[in-house]
């Protein structure tokens, strides 16, 4: 979503007609379906539409404290302000507050395995 939203709409539509393909035909479109998607660059707007979308997964959770504090650092990331680690680090800090299953397993929020993150304490 945060490449190519209209992609990632096509790649949904794909996926909920999958019954109307061969498995390979099927594997072979979606393959090249996001391919397609990710060969853009995810943009500032995109990653604010994406963070956005998220946030209305804690809309029955958080109080209105935390989400105005949630709004504000999506905000300042789109802006300028901060980087796009500021607000995942808030939506992550949620997430384990009020596990959702489906957040969890959401790629966008870890993109990266534990092995290639920083490690600070060297």
């Amino acid at each position: 979503m945060a490449h190519n939203p209209q992609a990632y709409r096509a790649l949904g539509r794909l996926v909920a007609n999958v019954k109307q393909y061969p498995l390979d035909s099927f594997i072979q479109e979606y393959r090249l379906g996001l391919m397609q998607a990710l060969a853009h660059r995810a943009s500032r707007k995109n990653n604010t539409n994406v963070l956005m979308h998220l946030q209305g997964y804690f809309k029955r959770s958080l109080n209105k404290l935390q989400k105005a504090e949630l709004a504000q650092v999506i905000e300042s990331y789109r802006v300028g302000e901060l980087p796009l680690l500021a607000p995942i680090t808030l939506l992550k800090h949620y997430l384990a507050l009020f596990p959702d299953a489906y957040l969890a397993q959401q790629r966008y929020l870890n993109p990266y395995p534990q092995e290639l993150k920083l490690r600070y304490g060297l």
